[in-house]
């Protein structure tokens, strides 16, 4: 069983040990937005060069505007600030959003889903038989989270996704679970 952070990162972290070839090379906006944070991490970010905004009392953000003055929030994808020659320059201390991606969090009609984000560049040079080796490995992954663990996460990401509208449409995506299902097995085991 997954009872810490910092264990989830592990495991996530040997699943995605080849990413970094990829990422490289990649041109697309993976690492725009607005970077959101588990309580855990604004605390231990918040003591690394990260600058951490926090926004309405429960969520916090990497901050995206060091050197800009945001005019919309809706639509502006500023890019990370802490990306240096498109790599992350606390690497080792970044959050699980970023530690998961291209798989993520979404929600749809109201409820919330794990979904594998298709406009990623790692995601797209998957084979069938990778990919769907891939989501059982993250399914796996996921379902051996305490309640606890999962329960913060799934918690954060709701209150983040409470202030976000999506003026030009989410990404790409294809669903790997829902929430409320990996809950009960977990809930279960």
């Amino acid at each position: 069983m997954i009872n810490s952070l910092s264990e989830l990162y592990q495991r996530f972290d040997i699943l995605y040990q080849d990413i970094l070839i990829i990422c490289k090379t990649c041109t697309y906006h993976d690492c725009e937005g607005y970077t959101w944070l588990l309580p855990e991490e604004a605390d231990n970010l918040g003591s690394s060069k990260a600058q951490i905004i926090e926004i309405n009392g429960n969520c916090n953000f990497i901050n995206p505007f060091v050197d800009l003055i945001p005019t919309n929030f809706e639509t502006m994808k500023p890019q990370c600030p802490l990306l240096d020659n498109k790599l992350c320059s606390v690497y080792n201390q970044r959050p699980l959003v970023c530690r998961t991606y291209p798989v993520g969090l979404t929600s749809i009609d109201g409820k919330l889903f794990f979904v594998l984000f298709s406009d990623c560049q790692y995601s797209m040079m998957m084979s069938y038989m990778s990919k769907m080796e891939f989501i059982e490995k993250v399914l796996d992954i996921l379902s051996d989270c305490s309640l606890d663990l999962f329960d913060n996460i799934i918690t954060t990401y709701s209150a983040v996704d409470n202030l976000f509208k999506y003026p030009e449409g989410r990404n790409e995506y294809e669903v790997l679970a829902s929430c409320r299902d990996l809950r009960l097995v977990i809930s279960n085991s």
